[in-house]
């Protein structure tokens, strides 16, 4: 069986599962992540900055992480 890994660094240990469904080992990779994904959307655009991410998933990226 393959073991689960952050889709972003490529760590095991510490995972949770985050605002895309894939494996994160920190709030930065999920945040790096997702901020990606919203990027290539099509008609998005491209991102305001580096790393950002819309309020309500920031919100919620950073309270499963205080867990």
């Amino acid at each position: 069986m393959e073991k689960n890994k952050c889709v972003v660094c490529g760590e095991t240990k510490n995972l949770k599962r985050g605002w895309t469904n894939c494996f994160y080992c920190c709030s930065h990779c999920e945040v790096k992540h997702v901020s990606a994904v919203h990027g290539s959307m099509p008609g998005s655009g491209g991102l305001p900055r580096r790393n950002w991410v819309p309020q309500h998933i920031s919100t919620e990226i950073r309270s499963r992480w205080e867990e």
